[in-house]
């Protein structure tokens, strides 16, 4: 398995992972816009501000887990091409190699 495909393996996970923690952010900001209805006064002030406090992390954790994903999109095409410099200049050696051979042949038959 090639370094790019376990990198688009863990982007998957982590594009799969902000997708969940997103909905579970809406599924829980639900559940606080419905306890407005039945739950009243001071206690619940307090609930639903410190949790807008926490919702205001949980965002900011999100936004930075997809700018995550969104950098690490570009790692493949990255390391492909790495990659291919790297067979591409190791054939070239060895075509340098031949040559060497080749002229040192020509060169002690001589």
């Amino acid at each position: 398995m090639s370094l790019a495909n376990d990198v688009r393996r863990q982007i998957t996970s982590l594009s799969t992972a902000v997708k969940n923690a997103r909905n579970e952010r809406t599924s829980a900001n639900s559940m606080v816009d419905g306890s407005r209805q039945w739950w009243k006064g001071k206690g619940a002030d307090g609930f639903i501000n410190e949790y807008k406090a926490i919702n205001s992390d949980v965002d900011r954790f999100i936004r930075s887990m997809d700018n995550a994903v969104t950098n690490m999109n570009r790692l493949p095409a990255l390391i492909d091409r790495a990659e291919k410099e790297r067979k591409d200049e190791i054939a070239k050696e060895a075509l340098a190699k031949k040559v060497a051979e080749a002229v040192m042949a020509v060169v002690i038959k001589k």
